[in-house]
């Protein structure tokens, strides 16, 4: 499942931003 692992990375780097943003 490389796929899901790098959908996963992906939105956690996203929200990690959004946190860091907020």
């Amino acid at each position: 499942p490389k796929g899901q692992l790098l959908l996963i990375n992906g939105r956690t780097e996203d929200e990690v931003a959004r946190s860091l943003e907020r």
